[in-house]
């Protein structure tokens, strides 16, 4: 095979790191290696020395020691000042250890993905010190995005957003409503501001096992419930059909694996539906091969979507969902990016939508309950558009036409 372009992947999570971010950056390097890319991962540890395994390198997330040394406080009022996001003193080690590797690998293309922005800082130092091309990948956009909660973030994330993108050479979002309005918001720069959304390791569905037998339906949901997503106007519908006989207690599981804020634990039907036995929760993140053989044994598929109304962004489990080959019940917002997939997916599905009426809850559940148990292939239009082997491809080309310039 041809040797092509090096490529340096700046990314504070990589696995087995457990944040769904993570397994982008592991996507990103598996595929380009396989196109050819010698590709070096430098990443961060929650250890206290650098670590090297293979083409990975990682560099401690924070300082530590004597939390009276003046490292810590200087930590602390970096992050409460202005570098909100974690990893801030993860930047200096990082853009050491990729000054010395690139003696070796002269003038690799660096891909830095966040969040946190720091990745993109550590890059644009980079870029700036070295000259060398950059691709910066977003997994979420910056301004006005409702996920990020800290008051600071107001004031600091346009100024930092219009930087990066108009720093990078090439900048990734990964929704096309991201897209889109990023072409509107920065004219200037929207020749170099591409899409490659999130999708599935091909690799992962080698094997579909069969359901193994049981009585009524299994829905499950693993992951925590955060960001304001919201289970609670289906679970109601759930309620309220078991309450007029429509549908009977056993009829219907709905598991959760993962924590849950205590907002939803402490609601009275909630509550009612985990007496009934209709409901558990299970609160230990199971790790990634749990998950995975959860969601496999599974009749159905619960996604708790974004509820912003911006409708910019896409949770990345609708893509294993879906490659899974499960039906799913989404909870979102009408016209959502997640339900627009959905329908175009091939796999049964029902929204639904909190400005539905309670009657079309109702039914939407009913729908799930009634949905055919088993695998679901997706449509070619899903396993072209979000095969990881084959999203390799165009950023392969990104990366080769970023280095001629």
């Amino acid at each position: 095979m041809t040797t092509r372009q090096p490529v340096l992947i700046l990314t504070y999570v990589y696995p087995p790191d457990s944040e769904i971010g993570a397994w982008r950056a592991y996507r990103f390097s598996k595929y380009l290696s396989r196109l050819g890319h010698p590709v070096q991962v430098l990443s961060s540890t929650t250890g206290t020395k650098p670590e090297e395994q293979g083409n990975i390198f990682r560099i401690p997330g924070k300082i530590p020691g004597d939390p009276r040394k003046l490292a810590i406080y200087t930590d602390l009022a970096l992050r409460l000042m202005i570098f909100y996001d974690a990893g801030i003193v993860w930047v200096p080690g990082a853009t050491r250890y990729a000054a010395r590797w690139m003696k070796e690998t002269p003038q690799p293309v660096v891909i830095s993905t966040s969040p946190p922005i720091h990745t993109h800082l550590a890059a644009w130092w980079l870029k700036k010190r070295y000259g060398v091309r950059w691709i910066a990948d977003f997994r979420d956009p910056m301004r006005d995005n409702l996920r990020r909660k800290v008051s600071r973030s107001r004031h600091f994330d346009p100024f930092f957003e219009r930087r990066i993108i108009g720093g990078a050479d090439v900048v990734i979002a990964n929704t096309d409503p991201v897209l889109a309005l990023w072409k509107e918001r920065y004219p200037e720069f929207a020749h170099k501001i591409r899409v490659l959304p999130n999708g599935f390791d091909p690799e992962d569905f080698q094997t579909i096992p069969a359901l193994p037998p049981r009585n009524g339906k299994l829905i499950t949901h693993v992951g925590s419930v955060y960001a304001g997503r919201d289970p609670m106007y289906m679970l109601r519908a759930v309620h309220r059909l078991i309450g007029k006989g429509r549908l009977a207690p056993d009829q219907l599981r709905i598991a959760f694996y993962g924590d849950m804020p205590p907002s939803i634990l402490s609601e009275e039907i909630f509550q009612r539906l985990m007496e009934t036995g209709c409901v558990s929760h299970d609160p230990p993140q199971p790790d990634k091969q749990k998950s995975e053989q959860i969601m496999r044994d599974s009749d159905v598929l619960l996604m708790l979507d974004f509820m912003d109304r911006s409708r910019l962004q896409v949770p990345a489990k609708v893509y294993f969902y879906v490659r899974t080959g499960r039906a799913v019940i989404a909870c979102t917002r009408l016209e959502s990016p997640t339900e627009h997939i959905l329908e175009k997916s091939g796999i049964p599905y029902v929204c639904l939508h909190p400005e539905d009426s309670e009657e079309q809850l109702d039914m939407g559940v009913l729908k799930a309950a009634s949905f055919p148990s088993g695998y679901h292939e997706p449509s070619s239009w899903f396993l072209d558009t979000y095969d990881a082997s084959l999203q390799a491809i165009p950023l392969s080309k990104w990366i080769e036409e970023t280095a001629d310039r």
